[in-house]
C-alpha cells in the first residue's frame, strides 16, 4: 500500500521529532525531584510519539491540501495527547480513563472506510467527537461515581478534546469544499 510508504525521510522525520519529545522527560528526571522514569517509561513514550508522527506524515504526505493538512495534524496530536495522558490516568488514578481508548478505533475505522479523502475524514472525526462525548457519560453509568466535585474536571478537559475533535472535522469539510484536492501519490 503506498499510503504507509512515508519513505525514508518521513521516518527520520517522526525519529527526530520522537527524539526531541523524550529530551522532556529527560531533563525532567535529572533536573525535577520526584520525577524519577526508567527504561520502560521512555519506550512507552517513545512507541506513542513515533506512530503519531509516522500516522501524521502517512496523512500529510497524501495530500497537498493546507486544510487538510491541519486538520490531520490536529486530529493527529489530539488523539496522541488523548492517548498519552489517559494512559497515565488509568495506570495511575482509575481504569475508568480506558474508556477513551475506544473513541481512537472510531477514528481508525472511519478514515479507512473514508480512505483518507476529507469528506469521509470529516464523517470520521464527527464520530470520533460523538464517541468522546459519550465516555462521561458511559463512565458515570458503569462507575456509580455520580456527579461529584472530581467530575467537573474530566468533563471539562473531555470538552477540550470534543472541541478538538470537532474542529478538526470542520477543517476536513472546509478541504472537501475545496477544489484542489489532488493527491500527491498520483
Amino acid at each position: 500500500m503506498r499510503l504507509l510508504n512515508v519513505g525514508r525521510r518521513g521516518i527520520i522525520r517522526a525519529a527526530l521529532v520522537t527524539a526531541g519529545v523524550l529530551l522532556i522527560p529527560l531533563w525532567g528526571s535529572v533536573f525535577v525531584e520526584g520525577w524519577n522514569w526508567d527504561w520502560r517509561g521512555f519506550a512507552v513514550v517513545a512507541a506513542f510519539v513515533f506512530i503519531a508522527a509516522l500516522a501524521y506524515q502517512a496523512l500529510a504526505r497524501t495530500m497537498s491540501n493546507r486544510a487538510y493538512r491541519i486538520a490531520a495534524g490536529l486530529a493527529v496530536l489530539t488523539t496522541f495527547v488523548l492517548i498519552w495522558t489517559n494512559f497515565v490516568l488509568a495506570v495511575d488514578v482509575n481504569t475508568a480513563n480506558f474508556l477513551f481508548f475506544g473513541v481512537v478505533p472510531v477514528g481508525v475505522v472511519g478514515a479507512a472506510i473514508a480512505r483518507l479523502q476529507a469528506r469521509g475524514m470529516a464523517l470520521a472525526l464527527c464520530g470520533m467527537t460523538i464517541a468522546q462525548l459519550l465516555v462521561p457519560v458511559v463512565a458515570l453509568m458503569f462507575w456509580k461515581t455520580g456527579v461529584a466535585l472530581g467530575a467537573v474536571p474530566v468533563i471539562g478537559l473531555n470538552g477540550v478534546y470534543t472541541a478538538l475533535f470537532a474542529m478538526s472535522a470542520l477543517l476536513f469539510r472546509h478541504a472537501a469544499r475545496t477544489h484542489e484536492m489532488p493527491t500527491r501519490l498520483e
